[in-house]
Parts: C-alpha cells; structure tokens; sequence
C-alpha cells in the first residue's frame, strides 16, 4: 500500500508517515461543532424552550412578567427624580432626559437580566411602558393632592407655605386654574401622556439598537 507522496505504508495505516494525509474516508470528513450559547447567560426559562413562558421572553408585550417588573421598577425611579427636579422650566427639560435615560436602562435591565437582545421594536415597547407605568404612578398622586386642594383650608396653608419659601405664587395659582377647568385639565393630562411615554421610547429603542451584536465580519 502507497500513498500519494510514494511512501510504502502498511494495510492498517490511517495517516500517512511523510506527509500526514488521510488514507480512510472516514478521517477526511470533518465533523461541524456547533455553537452554543452558554446556559449561565440566559434567563432560566430559556434554558429549556418547552417551559412555560419562555416564548414570552422573547417579546415585550402585557404577557412579558419580566418586562412588566422591570418597567414598573425603573418607573418608580423616574416619579422619585420628578418629585427631585420639581415642575415648571428647565425642570421639565430635565425631566424629559431622566424619562429617556429610564427607558434606556429598562433595555440594559432586560437584557441584563434575560440575556435577550431585543429588537428596535421591542425596545421602544418596554420603554413604552416604562412611560406608561411611570404616568400611571404620578396620575394617581396628581389625584390626591387635586382631591387634597378642593379643600380650600388646604389652599390657604399652600399659599403661606409658597410665600414663605420664596416659591413664585403663580405655579399654584396655575394648577388651580387648571383644576377648575375639565378641559384644560383633559389638556394637561394628555400632553403629560405624551411627554412620560415619548421619552423613553425613543430611549428603549436607541439603546436596543445599540446593544445588538453585529455580525462578525467573513474572513
């Protein structure tokens, strides 16, 4: 038996001595390895497909109990930097980049947490609802304190409090106007939607955009 390279080899030989080629079929095919992603980095559910919600990990939608908490959690974060920046002004302009900056993080939590790279879609949906809890939350304490200052012995402490901290008069004068008036406060309310859902939409998107692996490059 000879190989190729004219080297006499021995019936049983697999490889050859000189030149190192295979002399069976079997050593020439090359067998494909996949590529795994370690189980370390994925959420449980992912771990195994067939688990129950491992599906809804996937999207983000009202079925996505991750996404909910996460969006509810970075939700209350943003109401606790508008109860610190306060209303009115620059405030508000500060405001509207701490409201991106919470759907930003809601992406970086998610993918964090889950080990999912979402889509620009599914970005801009968790932090939709980032905004959307986030209003939720300051709606409910927006109620209280209107149902607080139909109380006009309320008023009369506000305004002697705003007096004595040096707080322009006319904010509160404002959002009693606003208070009485069904329409202005339909008015308000609407574009307090919009700016506490806006925000970190745009913000979810863009950074979803940003983490997502790009392709390596063929040699």
């Amino acid at each position: 038996m000879r190989c190729t390279c004219g080297a006499e080899l021995p019936l049983d030989a697999r490889f050859c001595h000189r030149c190192g080629k295979p002399q069976r079929d079997e050593d020439i095919a090359r067998e494909e390895i996949p590529v795994l992603i370690p189980a370390a980095v994925l959420h449980p559910a992912l771990q195994d497909p067939n688990l129950p919600g491992a599906a809804a990990l996937v999207d983000v939608s009202f079925s996505n109990k991750v996404a909910l908490k996460i969006a509810l959690l970075v939700a209350m974060m943003t109401i606790l930097l508008r109860f610190l920046f306060g209303m009115g002004g620059p405030a508000d302009i500060l405001y509207l980049v701490a409201l991106a900056v919470g759907g930003a993080y809601s992406v970086f939590l998610y993918k964090r947490r889950t080990g999912i790279e979402l889509s620009i879609l599914n970005g801009a949906r968790l932090g939709w609802f980032t905004g959307f809890f986030g209003f939720l939350i300051f709606a409910l304490f927006f109620s209280i304190a209107a149902l607080a200052m139909s109380d006009p012995q309320i008023v009369v402490e506000l305004r002697n409090q705003i007096k004595t901290s040096g707080v322009p008069e006319e904010s509160l004068t404002q959002l009693l106007d606003v208070l009485k008036s069904p329409a202005k406060l339909a008015a308000t309310m609407a574009v307090t939607f919009i700016m506490f859902t806006l925000a970190p939409t745009c913000g979810g998107a863009l950074t979803a955009r940003l983490l997502k692996s790009r392709p390596a490059a063929n040699s």
